[in-house]
């Protein structure tokens, strides 16, 4: 059983806070330029400067970003919201250092007594926003590392991109989007346990919306009676609250395991058709999945991403990839390979700090 003391320590000591992030980026010349860059605690962006843009045309007009966080992760009530402008002939690698740690709301401690307030009341969910602009032959890339909840964390996060469309004399804007979580901290038995994790990612073309792909995972809600033995002692209220949820069975887990990390990669654009060919060629060879015991380390799927803009210039539209493994670094090892072929669109030097 997990104590207070242990609740506690393991989450960042600091109150939940809002912090907003903004990024707009600019070609001039054979390079790109941040017009603006800023953040509020607890985001940080930081922008490191390629050194192989010289010799590697695919890495010209390339600005990297990484979005951290302070603290180490996200605790409860956290609310994040960042915003990308991505101007014409530009390209954005978004990236994270470390997977995004979501930690439940810390615990109060009564100072009087020593015992721990109940968190009823307080906000307990984490909400990050992402909005993009995408413009004519530009290209945003986000590869960040999975999303990792903390047992009893409560997450969500909103991405919407908004591509530039394309027409008789313009390129339209391009997207790839790695969105990936795992099961929590198998390494202290949290396979899981996390109360809530929604994310949705909505895709725009101009004015109109050629996907929307949302998903959530629940947790069972189960009523607890007090019986009025366990009134009086805030701490072993919550104690028991707490044993009588462990004792349940987790509907996640039955749902999801044996595998531990699930990735949604949603590519669409101009920019993406060669990996996105790729991707439906390969898979298109699979005739057909046998389920073996034990399950295969990686499972993946690919379906096409119609967005009904043909035209006689040609429009490339795009495609989902879904990949579950049972372990964490066998889904990045099949994501590194997957994708590589970004390396033609953004440079080797930048593909390479992705998946490490």
């Amino acid at each position: 059983m997990t104590t207070a003391s242990q609740i506690g320590s393991v989450i960042p000591s600091r109150k939940a806070v809002q912090g907003t992030g903004r990024a707009e980026i600019h070609v001039f010349g054979a390079n790109v330029h941040f017009s603006e860059l800023s953040y509020t605690y607890p985001l940080k962006l930081l922008s490191p400067r390629q050194t192989t843009a010289a010799r590697d045309e695919a890495a010209q007009r390339v600005a990297i970003l990484y979005n951290l966080t302070y603290g180490g992760g996200l605790i409860g009530g956290d609310r994040v919201e960042l915003s990308l402008n991505i101007k014409p002939d530009a390209k954005l690698v978004l990236l994270t250092q470390g997977s995004t740690k979501v930690f439940p709301s810390r615990p109060t401690p009564r100072l009087s007594s020593g015992t721990v307030q109940s968190t009823e009341g307080i906000q307990r969910h984490t909400i990050q926003r992402l909005a993009a602009t995408v413009a004519s032959s530009a290209f945003l890339v986000m590869l960040p590392d999975p999303v990792t909840p903390f047992r009893g964390a409560s997450y969500s996060q909103t991405q919407v991109f908004r591509l530039a469309a394309p027409s008789s004399t313009k390129t339209g804007g391009s997207l790839l989007l790695l969105d990936w979580f795992t099961s929590g901290r198998m390494s202290r038995g949290e396979e899981w346990q996390f109360d809530r994790y929604r994310s949705v990612n909505e895709v725009w073309i101009g004015d109109r919306q050629v996907a929307c792909d949302a998903l959530l995972l629940d947790q069972i809600e189960e009523k607890i009676t007090t019986t009025a033995s366990s009134i009086g002692d805030g701490i072993d209220s919550n104690f028991q609250q707490q044993q009588r949820k462990d004792s349940q069975a987790r509907k996640l887990y039955r749902s999801l395991a044996p595998y531990a990390c699930y990735a949604t990669v949603l590519m669409y654009g101009p920019c993406t058709q060669a990996v996105s060919d790729h991707l439906q060629s390969q898979y298109n060879q699979i005739t057909q999945m046998q389920r073996r015991t034990p399950p295969e380390p990686v499972i993946w799927s690919c379906s096409p991403l119609e967005g009904g803009l043909s035209s006689p210039a040609g429009v490339f539209d795009g495609c989902i990839v879904r990949v579950a493994g049972t372990e964490t670094d066998a889904v990045r090892r099949w994501l590194r390979e997957a994708l590589r072929g970004l390396e033609s669109q953004i440079g080797k030097d930048a593909y390479s700090k992705a998946f490490v």
